[in-house]
């Protein structure tokens, strides 16, 4: 199997020369500077963000942001990224959506005004509601937020894992295959009543089809207090898991369902925060909490080749770690899938001048197997598919506080693929 890479960080070594001169002597010209390799340029792009920095989501997002800043601005430190004409610049135009599509549309609409190529974007509402403008309009949305009804035409929002509803499918095969009770296991949800928290919801299909068992759908509030209600629910349908997609609520449940003895286990999806929220609502009552991840943990997995990069890059701009979170691979793997694309698109002929959303999307289509250090599985787009890496891991919360991975890599079902309605 071909595997691309990201393009490497070059290291430019500058060796300062002092020269002592006599403080009578004429003033010297500034030295000339030395030439340039013929061929070699400079190209400085920007691309936008349509993110959440105060929000209800901003919880799990600040460290997605986070490490955008990390990735983006330290290699533009290092002289920037590598194209075959020379180095790339990328420049960030980040405002406080605040998880608002009042604030983000007319945010997108500034963005495309000024000409940016690609908009980064994490809520499902925003890739719902801008999915046709952006084919209009010609601009990229790279984006974190594998929302089903975004991905399931293909069009400019490109996701670098499984869309929502592959990835439950993903969960559920698991679910099946490692389960040891005399019944099949029986599956809830408990979520937001949002784009986000229901894109799961146009594959229940497939719980039947397996062989499993589905009790029954929950909403709770943007950030409950109590979902006791909610559970009592569940329980009494015999769930044996709780799938959910939401950030603010998570705490919550995990404290209600160990305060209740539920009897089943919380599931959290993808761009769902676990890591972040162990040490808040305590070790003891997280433990066991399930986590269907198609980026990897950097909790469950502190040896791998995209933990060691963040760890260096964070002790170089800080001096210091950032805490683990969840969401922090997450706007890492957006942010390299964007430069990705844009020295791609140099790569193959873009105009240095005014590398476009079109460049962008033509490069995208022709990503085949990219590997972005791992964080999730090799990335390829087909015109047919804009869900990137479609694998899942699942991780376990411990006791001790930690994570760890109870299955490997596994593929998952294309949902969007099998269910109509996930266009919707």
């Amino acid at each position: 199997m071909k595997t691309s890479s990201i393009p490497k960080v070059g290291v430019v070594f500058l060796v300062l020369a002092v020269v002592l001169l006599a403080a009578c002597a004429t003033p010297e010209p500034a030295p000339t500077p030395p030439p340039t390799t013929p061929g070699i340029q400079t190209v400085t792009v920007t691309i936008g963000g349509l993110l959440d920095h105060s929000g209800p989501t901003a919880s799990g997002t600040l460290p997605g942001i986070n490490a955008m800043h990390d990735y983006i601005d330290y290699v533009n430190s290092q002289g920037g990224f590598d194209w075959s004409g020379g180095k790339l610049i990328i420049e960030m135009d980040l405002p406080d959506c605040r998880y608002d599509p009042a604030i983000s549309f007319p945010a997108y609409d500034k963005m495309v005004a000024k000409g940016y190529p690609i908009i980064m974007t994490h809520a499902s509402f925003d890739n719902i509601g801008l999915k046709d403008k952006a084919a209009k309009d010609k601009v990229v949305l790279a984006t974190i937020s594998a929302t089903s009804g975004a991905l399931a035409e293909p069009g400019w929002v490109f996701a670098p894992m499984p869309a929502y509803a592959s990835n439950f499918c993903g969960f559920l095969d698991w679910a099946k295959e490692t389960w040891e009770g005399p019944e099949p296991p029986k599956i809830g949800t408990l979520t937001w009543d949002n784009p986000w928290g229901k894109a799961h919801l146009c594959a229940l299909d497939y719980v039947e089809k397996i062989g499993l068992e589905y009790v029954g759908t929950e909403y709770c509030a943007t950030a409950p207090s109590d979902v006791t209600p909610q559970l009592a629910r569940l329980a009494e349908g015999g769930c044996d898991y709780v799938w959910t997609q939401s950030t603010a609520p998570v705490p919550t449940i995990m404290k209600d369902m160990y305060r209740t003895d539920f009897p089943g286990v919380l599931v959290a999806s993808s761009n769902t925060p676990v890591d972040d929220y162990l040490p808040v609502v305590g070790f003891e009552v997280a433990a066991g909490t399930l986590h269907a991840c198609p980026t990897i943990d950097w909790m469950a997995e502190p040896d791998s080749e995209a933990v060691r990069f963040f760890q260096m890059v964070q002790l170089e701009r800080l001096g210091q770690l950032r805490p683990p979170a969840t969401f922090y691979l997450n706007g890492a793997l957006d942010a390299m899938l964007s430069q990705w694309a844009i020295a791609t698109a140099l790569d193959q002929g873009a105009d240095p001048n005014n590398v476009t959303g079109q460049d962008c999307y033509d490069a995208l289509l022709t990503a085949k197997d990219v590997d972005f250090m791992g964080i999730t599985m090799p990335v390829t787009f087909t015109p047919e598919m804009r869900q990137g890496g479609m694998g899942v891991k699942m991780y376990e919360a411990q006791a001790n506080g930690t994570m760890k991975t109870v299955s490997e890599w596994r593929i998952c079902p294309d949902a969007l693929k099998m269910y109509p309605d996930c266009a919707k």
